[in-house]
Parts: structure tokens; sequence; C-alpha cells
């Protein structure tokens, strides 16, 4: 801001360098700075969003990308009804079902050819109880995981890697049948703890696998997309989704400073980090009380000021005091209810 009151802006496009990207692919590119210090996204080539707190840099770290060295098929069991299971016993249907897969001999011979260097593994196994796709008000219960295909001699060649695991789906693809024929003839010999047979089975199609807390990114560009496609970390002030298999912001109150973890860490006792994508406790800061509100200094520092004689704030992290109604007032400052207003 200039002597006139006058605030200056500048357009900023941010890119990755060769090898480097955005573990969050919807991570805009173009941001304004005002001279007084804000930051604003820009979205859809026109649309602005600030960013708080002012100090914060807009924009996550770039994380290299890292060549794909896995191929995945997910599968999920509907197993019948779900009632009377607590538990201790999914967990234990959860471990029959893991070693019935691993002595099949899908895992054994059909899959990982070790001449290759191809290993096969089971992850993200759960067992759980949902609601019944076909009846509604009846639950059943639930069994996915994922087979990965790992590919240990990884090439450096993105071509000759994108063949490879394209080799790879396809042979998830092929035995496709085999696994679903063997495992819903499966009795309750074969799995304590079922109460009946598997009764009906589905497959998502073959794709890529990065490990847990990667993501998988797809680059622009004239290749084919296998030859596109990384793994790439989740970067710090963010974390790994298990569930949706992406990288999610640390929330406010909460900060990550390391990258390709499960969780966000909460700010200690007393303390909270304003805005999202918080990288260190450092950007916790220490939170106003009832009676005070939170004033940004230079520099992105805080303050804690008392509310004003006529005002009051019964609430913590407060930005701004409430006054008084109409014709009443407090009799001292840092006033915390509206019945102090008399």
């Amino acid at each position: 801001m200039d002597s006139n009151g006058v605030i200056y802006e500048m357009l900023c496009v941010i890119q990755c360098r060769e090898g480097y990207t955005y573990a969050e692919p919807e991570t805009p590119n173009t941001f304004m700075c005002q001279s007084d210090g804000t930051w604003y996204k820009l979205l859809f080539g026109a649309q602005l969003y600030p960013v708080f707190p002012k100090s914060q840099r807009p924009w996550p770290d770039c994380a290299p990308e890292e060549s794909v060295d896995a191929a995945k098929k997910n599968y999920t069991f509907y197993t019948g009804s779900c009632s009377g299971n607590d538990e201790e016993a999914l967990a234990r249907i959860r471990e029959n079902f893991l070693n019935a897969v691993k002595d099949s001999p899908l895992a054994n011979f059909l899959l990982c050819d070790a001449s290759q260097g191809q290993d096969c593994v089971i992850e993200n196994i759960r067992v759980y109880c949902g609601e019944n796709s076909r009846k509604r008000s009846v639950e059943e219960r639930i069994i996915t995981f994922d087979f990965v295909i790992r590919d240990k001699k990884l090439s450096s060649d993105r071509k000759v890697q994108a063949a490879k695991l394209k080799k790879m789906m396809q042979g998830l693809d092929i035995v496709d049948k085999f696994i679903k024929e063997r495992f819903t003839k499966l009795n309750n010999a074969n799995m304590p703890g079922m109460h009946r047979p598997l009764v009906r089975v589905s497959s998502a199609a073959s794709s890529v696998a990065c490990p847990v807390g990667k993501v998988v990114i797809i680059a622009l560009g004239n290749s084919s997309e296998l030859e596109r496609t990384s793994c790439v970390k989740c970067s710090a002030g963010s974390y790994y989704n298990r569930d949706s298999q992406t990288c999610k912001t640390c929330q406010e109150g909460s900060f990550q400073n390391r990258t390709g973890q499960l969780s966000c860490d909460a700010c200690p006792a007393g303390k909270w980090s304003e805005g999202v994508h918080a990288k260190s406790f450092t950007e916790c800061i220490v939170i106003c009380e009832p009676g005070e509100y939170t004033m940004h200094g230079e520099y992105g520092s805080i303050n804690c000021l008392m509310c004003p004689i006529g005002t009051y704030q019964p609430k913590y992290r407060a930005k701004k005091c409430e006054p008084c109604p109409s014709g009443k007032t407090t009799a001292q400052k840092a006033s915390t209810s509206i019945n102090d207003c008399v």
C-alpha cells in the first residue's frame, strides 16, 4: 500500500520443476498477491479465494515423481447376515480369509513370476458390516481387499516400466474368473467363524498401485497414460487418507511436518493453528480466551486483545467482540457474557 492508500496486486504462476509435482492434483497454479500481504487463489480463471492467515503460503510443497512398481485389483465379497458379529469375530474372520487367499494356487502359482522379480501381496483387507445393496434394511458382512503384484526389478525407462505394468494388469484380469469361482465356494470348514458360504463377489478394474502414503498422479503429455503415471508422496501439511487413497489437507487446530503420513498431529494443549495446511507446531498459536479477540499483527503475529467496554465475547478463538444491546454497556473490559451488559 502506498502513501495514498492504494493496494497493488501481482499475479503469480507457480510450477514445480521437472520431475516434481503436487500430490493434490486440484492445486491451482495461479495466485494473486496484494501489497498488504494477502494471498488469493485464482480458480477457474476468475474466482478469487483469500488465503488465511495472511502469512501462509497458499500452495503446497512440490514432491518428487516416483516410478510406479505395482498393479492391483480390488475385490469385494458379500457374505450374508452380519448379525451377532462383534469386533473379535470380525477380526477372526479377517485372519481366516487372509490365510485362505495366501494358500490358494492363485497366490502361489498364477500371478507371481519369481523369474521376473514379481511378488504378490494382499493389502488393505477389511471386514465390516454394511448395508445390503439389495435389501437396505438388512446389514451384511463385507470383506474387501486389494490383490497387488509388485515389481521388484523396477526399470528406470518409463516405456519399459509401462509395458511391465500393462502386463501385470492383464494378468490380474485373466485370473479374475478364477478367484471369483475359488472363493465363492469356500465353506465353513475353510472359513471358521462364517455362518454360511460366500454368496456374492465383485471386482474393480485393474489399476496401478502406490504404497500407502503416496498417491497416483497422471501428468499431462502425449505419451501413453502409463508412461505419464507416477507415485507422489503426500506433502507436509497434509496426510494420506486410506479410504479415499488421496492426500487431505490438515485442518485448523492441527499440523504435519513430515511427508507421507496417515494423519495430522493436534496442536499442543492451549494452542491452535489458524487456516489449513499447517506444516509445523510453530504455526500453533495461543488460543484467545473468552473476553478476548484475535488481532493479526505484522508478519503473521497473533495478539489477544481484551474486548473493549460495551462489548463481550463468550467464545474461544473469536475474531471480534459482540456489541451490547442498544442502551446497555459493560462495567469493564474483557466481558465474557451478554449478562455483563447492564
